[in-house]
């Protein structure tokens, strides 16, 4: 990450995982469970936050909404699906399935030993 991408990035990762500020020294979209205290950021962005998330690693029902938000970041803006992240698609449909069924919002960057990564498409507008 740290060598492929802008040093401006943003990801958002399903686990709030802190590696990849730590390895990748790259912003990390937080939509903490925790309240404002912890995220740094005034409630209505936590909520924010914590909607566009559910719904990209969830059903997937307004990623244009989704893709506007992390486009208003204005920086690069990136989604990540882990290998143990899958869902099985007979019970739920993987969510980054959800993404690559919109390439006007979300294309892929990245797919490795499970790993999928997802660029934002989508302007701020």
């Amino acid at each position: 990450m740290r060598d492929s991408t802008d040093a401006r990035a943003v990801f958002v990762d399903a686990g709030f995982r802190d590696l990849i500020m730590v390895r990748a020294r790259r912003r990390l979209y937080y939509g903490s469970t925790f309240g404002p205290e912890h995220a740094g950021f005034p409630l209505a962005q936590v909520n924010q936050r914590r909607a566009v998330m559910a719904d990209l690693y969830g059903p997937g029902r307004d990623l244009g909404a989704d893709a506007r938000a992390l486009a208003a970041l204005g920086a690069p803006a990136f989604v990540v699906f882990r290998p143990e992240d899958e869902r099985d698609d007979a019970v739920r449909p993987t969510p980054w399935r959800n993404l690559e069924a919109h390439p006007e919002w979300f294309h892929p960057a990245y797919e490795r030993d499970g790993f999928r990564v997802y660029a934002v498409t989508a302007s701020r507008e």
